[in-house]
């Protein structure tokens, strides 16, 4: 499981990191914190985690699982639902932890790549949520 910590892309939240990464590998999960790039651009944080879910692959690992908080969140489902992973670089779940959807919404990125906003409208209908800012 790699834990994606929140921070609005400008930090890495301490309390969503290695504590979350610790109380999973206490449940027999194997867990690590991934820092993505933070202060650059779309795609770059995508681009990042997708190199290290392929590091992880070719290290063994055969399901692997992102779970993010906040903008960790918003990059987990990036992970989970954009398009273009190579097999050795997609995602076998997400969990999003207070994603922040504001992002995921207002972005063209969703219906150009044939997801459509029906899918991000619905979780927003389920979670109540419109975006949190990051």
């Amino acid at each position: 499981m790699v834990v994606l910590p929140g921070g609005g892309y400008a930090q890495h939240a301490a309390h969503e990191g290695e504590q979350i990464a610790r109380w999973l590998r206490g449940l027999g999960v194997a867990a690590s914190v991934f820092r993505y790039p933070l202060m650059v651009r779309h795609p770059a944080p995508l681009e990042a985690l997708r190199t290290e879910i392929r590091r992880l692959r070719d290290g063994g690992s055969t399901r692997i699982g992102v779970v993010g908080f906040s903008a960790g969140g918003h990059l987990a489902g990036l992970a989970a639902f954009a398009e273009a992973a190579d097999a050795d670089e997609a995602v076998d779940f997400a969990v999003l932890g207070t994603p922040r959807l504001r992002g995921l919404l207002s972005e063209s990125y969703w219906v150009g790549r044939g997801l459509g906003v029906t899918l991000m409208e619905e979780l927003v209908r389920f979670t109540g949520e419109v975006g949190t800012g990051g």
